[in-house]
């Protein structure tokens, strides 16, 4: 399922892209590599808001410098109670540079693209000569359900579109005891 629309930040048409997963949409589950595992089961992490950011990689400035502020400046959000970042890069120099910070922010390491493509932020999983590749940011609701499409811009404006959603996200649902 393929959709084109033109996206518009604050009544600004910004860039055309390619939408695969709109706001409502299931989150696509998948088995990945992390820094940390050969198989992180992504489906595991449903129960909190889940921020999950296709930067392609980490060796480019804007990329850098959006990661410095989610290591830094948001860094105190994501306790992996509330909220969770997961960074996806499919650069391979990425792999040595990239470290999990306990709680809360973590990286896949997605070298054959297909997280990218299955998320709609690559065209062509698995082609070694061509890469077509859209940074987004995606905020996912704890049932797994896209709830905000953040496209890059630059990495202040994304940032701070970001930190917009961030701020609107309410409270956890509270689950009670099933009384028996």
């Amino acid at each position: 399922r393929r959709h084109t629309r033109l996206l518009t930040v604050t009544g600004v048409q910004t860039c055309a892209l390619p939408i695969f997963l709109r706001v409502g949409d299931p989150a696509p589950w998948f088995i990945g590599r992390t820094t940390t595992s050969d198989e992180y089961h992504f489906h595991t992490v449903a129960g909190r808001y889940i921020v999950v950011s296709f930067f392609g990689s980490a060796q480019q400035a804007t990329a850098r410098e959006f990661l410095g502020t989610v290591t830094g400046e948001l860094r105190r959000r994501f306790d992996d109670t509330f909220l969770t970042f997961y960074g996806v890069s499919i650069d391979p120099l990425d792999a040595g540079s990239l470290r999990e910070s306990i709680p809360g922010i973590r990286y896949f390491l997605d070298f054959d693209r297909r997280i990218s493509a299955l998320y709609g932020a690559a065209d062509d999983a698995g082609d070694t000569d061509r890469v077509t590749y859209r940074s987004l940011t995606l905020v996912l609701d704890p049932r797994m359900r896209v709830c905000s499409v953040v496209p890059w811009i630059d990495p202040a404006t994304h940032v701070a579109q970001l930190r917009d959603v961030l701020d609107g996200l309410p409270p956890l649902p509270q689950i009670g005891r099933a009384h028996v």
